[in-house]
């Protein structure tokens, strides 16, 4: 039996390695460039199909958009847009019409408020939980915009503000 499994092996990685379609590369992985993605149409397309404002930020040089998708906080819609930040993290803007209470809902940690700061004008809830990404919640009558990621507080707070001001 011993025998055999070793036979398959071998032709396994004759045949695989022949092909050329496998790479060992031992060592830790470098950071390759960011794929960028265009927000544009993607917020355009959210405006139009949308009950509450929905923008897209223009953030200083060094910031680079890699991802928008449609998200949704129980029912109600969030079109996400996600950004790594010129210091290497990612924060991403969620804009919806859910209530406060169904934003935290929708994460499996215990949420508790640690601040609310205020952000471009606006006051802005920061959420944190153990081991958790923080979350800011800033109501701004007609949506909620929520920001979360891997990025720094200060970075966090440039998003929402640049959110808010893009709603001016």
């Amino acid at each position: 039996m011993a025998l055999s499994m070793a036979v398959i092996v071998v032709i396994m990685v004759i045949s695989v390695g022949f092909t050329g379609l496998c790479s060992f590369n031992p060592g830790a992985p470098e950071n390759g460039p960011v794929q960028e993605v265009d927000a544009t149409n993607f917020i355009q397309q959210e405006q139009a199909n949308s009950p509450f404002p929905v923008v897209l930020p223009e953030m200083p040089e060094g910031w680079v958009t890699n991802s928008a998708r449609r998200s949704a906080f129980g029912e109600s819609i969030a079109p996400t847009v996600g950004w790594v930040t010129p210091a290497g993290g990612y924060a991403q803007l969620m804009q919806t019409s859910a209530s406060v209470d169904d934003i935290l809902a929708s994460y499996a940690a215990a949420y508790e408020e640690t601040g609310s700061p205020t952000v471009g004008g606006v006051v802005a809830h920061h959420y944190a939980a153990d081991g958790e990404r923080d979350v800011y919640i800033a109501d701004t009558g007609e949506n909620r915009l929520v920001v979360t990621g891997s990025a720094d507080e200060p970075e966090l707070e440039e998003l929402l503000a640049a959110a808010i001001e893009a709603r001016k």
